[in-house]
């Protein structure tokens, strides 16, 4: 499998992981992401 195919399902994971925190939500784990936050380990 090439790694643009596994891409898509592990930013998936990671937006599930951060969408958890109740003060990040929905509404800022896109930017999160796309900042290169991918672990909640990395917020604190």
């Amino acid at each position: 499998m090439k790694t643009e195919t596994l891409k898509a399902p592990r930013n998936w994971v990671t937006l599930a992981n951060l969408v958890k925190i109740t003060s990040v939500g929905c509404q800022y784990c896109g930017f999160l992401l796309h900042s290169g936050i991918t672990s909640t380990t990395q917020l604190s």
